[in-house]
């Protein structure tokens, strides 16, 4: 298995991946019903989360949601994210991160994750050389690259994974008239044991794809769940964005994705808005009820 250069990593990171000589395997977390509430992705109100910090998180809490996953970290030190979620009767599980990040800021975000105690690091895009869309060698790139952040990670007791958008799910050439997606690469480009999947349900909604068919298809590798319910009517241009509501107002079918998300080996799951609706904490209220409900059902 190939590995990314020196350059793409700090020099301690690299000098761990170089000793070791072969990928020590990660433990696979043992197989459970999925916690599928209350856990919510902090990205859905980041605009909240400026305006009023402890506020938003104990508003959070109230609804019922009980660990977060985070993304912007607004500014604040590991110690200070640790103290206002624990005063607001929250915890950390999960971050998401860019490549850049976790390329050449390794060691001080692995340092931040495990500071706050949490079980997953997560890469929220992929790298490519447009900005868009990974070319058919780029999503090869990004294999290579998750191994090895899932390699280190694992090294710290977390658990590494990806999280998809709509993107991977576009066909690329990939030489001799054949065409191959990204998700094909990742999936099968990447060591289970290192790298697990976060399926984002409305992003794969938005590629025209069945989120339950998806963790049907791929048990044991889709860990994380975004439960990211669509508005009915939408754009299906993966390159555009799509309007998000309360889970279970939407398009989705959530009794077949939750069934196939236990059946599949799904561990943690968060609500996910896309960030900016006037009404997103009472949309987030929304899921939580409707989560709750439809677990005891």
């Amino acid at each position: 298995m190939s590995f990314v250069s020196h350059s793409l990593l700090s020099r301690r990171s690299f000098l761990a991946v170089a000793a070791a000589g072969v990928l020590a395997p990660a433990e696979t977390p043992a197989a459970q019903p999925p916690a599928f509430i209350p856990g919510i992705h902090l990205h859905s109100v980041d605009v909240e989360l400026k305006r009023d910090f402890e506020g938003t998180l104990r508003r959070l809490a109230e609804m019922g949601y009980r660990h977060v996953e985070l993304a912007d970290l607004h500014g604040k030190s590991a110690a200070a994210w640790g103290k206002a979620l624990k005063a607001a009767g929250l915890s950390a599980l999960s971050a998401h991160y860019a490549v850049h990040t976790l390329q050449y800021d390794f060691d001080t975000t692995l340092d931040f994750a495990r500071e706050i105690g949490l079980k997953y690091m997560v890469c929220a895009y992929p790298r490519a050389s447009n900005g868009v869309c990974p070319s058919f060698e780029e999503w090869k790139w990004n294999a290579g690259f998750l191994n090895t952040i899932g390699f280190l990670t694992a090294r710290a007791g977390i658990r590494f994974g990806y999280h998809n958008h709509a993107i991977e799910f576009i066909r690329t050439p990939a030489g001799r008239g054949r065409f191959r997606t990204g998700f094909d690469e990742l999936i099968e480009g990447t060591d289970p044991k290192l790298v697990t999947f976060q399926l984002d349900c409305g992003w794969a909604a938005a590629a025209r794809l069945d989120p339950a068919q998806l963790l049907a298809d791929h048990k044991a590798r889709f860990t994380l769940l975004h439960v990211r319910d669509v508005a009915p009517v939408q754009k299906t241009n993966p390159a555009q964005p799509f309007r998000t509501t309360a889970v279970g107002q939407g398009a989705l079918d959530w009794k077949a994705i939750l069934t196939a998300a236990h059946a599949s080996g799904v561990q943690e799951t968060f609500v996910a808005l896309e960030p900016g609706p006037a009404d997103a904490l009472a949309l987030l209220q929304q899921s939580a009820a409707f989560l709750i409900r439809t677990r005891y059902e």
